[in-house]
């Protein structure tokens, strides 16, 4: 085992060896006591560190959702502009049409003023022979 001793010492150089062996245990338990301090304080800045980079992930998380709807938002009314754009634009293109018929009627005279049938969308009828 690692705190067994290998040999026997007898005498007063066994009491100078076991007084060297209790210093130098002292002295890497002292080692180790700094190391753990150190380490403890790298712990305690990364663990904060940790903290406040979850938080600013937080928000930027949220901020990003905000982001999102703002520009879904932003395009459902695009959207919606441009249903109503075309729809007027399609009006409008009527109306301007109509106004051209009837300014070309008036010119005209002759033609009548509502809709006409020109029978190409009826079937003829059959002559029944007798």
């Amino acid at each position: 085992m690692w705190f067994a001793r290998k040999r026997r010492i007898r005498g007063a150089d066994a009491l100078n060896a076991l007084l060297a062996e209790v210093n130098r245990a002292e002295l890497q338990v002292e080692t180790c006591n700094r190391a753990l301090g150190v380490c403890e304080r790298e712990h305690t800045d990364l663990e904060s560190r940790v903290r406040r980079l979850e938080a600013e992930l937080a928000e930027l998380r949220e901020a990003r959702i905000e982001a999102y709807s703002r520009w879904w938002e932003t395009r459902e009314a695009r959207d919606r502009a441009l249903h109503v754009a075309r729809r007027l634009r399609r009006r409008l293109n009527r109306l301007q049409h109509r106004l051209a018929c009837r300014e070309r009627s008036s010119e005209e005279g002759s033609l009548p003023s509502g809709p006409v049938s020109l029978g190409r969308g009826r079937p003829r009828e059959r002559r029944q022979e007798v």
